[in-house]
């Protein structure tokens, strides 16, 4: 149930913080940045997380999945600027892939 929490909290930042509500320019990062922590949680849910037998091993690494998909949405809102949509929709993606379908197979 924390990714739906974690989701819809994204989903509501998103809609209720408008970019530029303070009326002067939002500092943007490098597109590279902002991808990374997408990358990074994908990586940990595709590649690392399958492999790991154990239920007690595999929560830290979906937590961790999770903040830094997470954290592409949250970047976004903030820094984004005009590619704040399309980072504010990985992350939900980011977030999505973490369904725990996978802990019914964990010990």
């Amino acid at each position: 149930m924390i990714w739906f929490s974690l989701l819809m909290g994204v989903l509501l930042l998103s809609v209720f913080l408008k970019p530029g509500a303070a009326g002067k320019p939002q500092a943007q990062l490098p597109l590279v940045m902002l991808f990374a922590p997408f990358l990074m949680g994908t990586t940990l849910r595709w590649l690392v997380l399958p492999r790991i037998k154990m239920l007690m091993k595999a929560l830290p690494i979906f937590i961790a999945g999770l903040a830094m998909c997470e954290a592409t949405a949250i970047l976004g809102i903030f820094m984004g600027g005009e590619n704040r949509d399309l980072l504010v929709g990985l992350g939900a993606l980011g977030i999505i892939q973490y369904v725990p379908l996978f802990a019914a197979k964990l010990k």
